[in-house]
This record gives structure tokens, C-alpha cells and sequence, in this order.
């Protein structure tokens, strides 16, 4: 990334780059198969750090649940 705004691309300097022009039978000579597995992995392990932080939140705005009850509750049992 470049910091200065005088040495950066304009848009249409941009939209002439070689990336922009060329073939589309390029692009799709490119296999993605890497990236969209590392990606899905990506995406699971964000999913499972989301539900960890939920647990871990829930838990400490329940304190009786932190603690542990221990046994069974005595409306259960027949």
C-alpha cells in the first residue's frame, strides 16, 4: 500500500493496469481451489472463536453456572 496520495495510481490509471486487461481465459486458467479450502478454514475457525466468546460471556453473566450445582435439581427427580 502506497502512503503518499502523489505517488498512488489515479483510477484510470487503474483500470489500464495489465490485471484489468487482460484475457479472461487467464483468469480462468488460475486454480482457486487452495484458496476457497483456506478460506472455508478460515471461516470455521472464526465461527468457532465466535461461539467460545458467547460461552465464555454467558457463563460469566450466570455465576450459579460458573460455580457448578452439582447433583440433581430436587423438582427432578420422580
Amino acid at each position: 500500500m502506497i502512503v503518499s496520495q502523489d505517488d498512488r495510481l489515479t483510477p484510470s490509471a487503474c483500470l489500464r493496469h495489465e490485471w484489468f486487461l487482460g484475457a479472461d481465459n487467464d483468469l480462468l486458467a488460475i486454480n482457486l481451489e487452495k484458496s476457497i479450502e483456506t478460506l472455508r478454514l478460515w471461516n470455521a475457525k472464526r465461527k468457532f472463536k465466535g461461539a467460545v466468546k458467547v460461552v465464555t460471556k454467558n457463563r460469566r453473566m450466570n455465576p450459579q453456572e460458573r460455580q457448578g450445582r452439582g447433583g440433581l435439581r430436587k423438582d427432578c427427580i420422580i
